[in-house]
């Protein structure tokens, strides 16, 4: 992406840095690297109080996007409150299919992974792998659910918590397939 997308996003804007969930854009700013001058955006993570400085070329590269509206909540509950989807058996590939998700930087595959560990931690455990996993994975979607709702982390995890318990009172065993 050219320097063009400095306009893509500006300052005060909520977006998603898909390694550290939602994050907030400081600021713009240009510094001299290498003997060229770059404009970055400055990223302030709420989590850990971080700040990230990402290069305005780098962006999509990195998978920056906007946080979700208000009315897209109502889709990511939703899709909290359905059936999970089949879980391979195999520990080895399930983590990989997770991870892919997690990785992702989409609030709709973060949100089928938060759903979809949950139910199966509720049913018949998870390895203390996938427990890390889905802490980050809760961790990234309040992140985004506090932003979007414009509330406190706290508030959007017990929303968050909320729904989860909905689904867990009309939960069934996951699914799962064989090797």
């Amino acid at each position: 992406m050219s320097n063009q997308g400095a306009l893509v996003f500006r300052k005060g804007d909520k977006v998603v840095y898909p390694q550290h969930g939602a994050v907030v854009i400081e600021d713009i700013v240009e510094r001299d690297f290498d003997g060229a001058r770059r404009t970055y955006l400055k990223l302030h993570v709420s989590i850990g109080d971080l700040t990230l400085m990402v290069p305005v070329e780098s962006i999509e590269q990195v998978g920056l996007r906007e946080v979700v509206s208000r009315k897209e909540i109502t889709s990511v509950f939703g899709l909290l409150r359905e059936e999970e989807v089949w879980l391979p058996m195999n520990w080895a590939k399930r983590y990989k299919a997770n991870l892919s998700k997690l990785s992702s930087g989409d609030i709709y595959q973060l949100t089928e992974l938060v759903r979809d560990l949950s139910c199966r931690e509720r049913a018949v455990g998870i390895s203390s792998s996938e427990t890390t996993m889905l802490t980050k994975a809760r961790r990234f979607l309040i992140s985004e659910l506090a932003l979007s709702l414009d509330s406190a982390q706290e508030d959007a995890e017990v929303a968050l918590d909320a729904v989860l318990a909905e689904r867990f009172a009309h939960s069934i065993a996951p699914h799962e397939s064989g090797p």
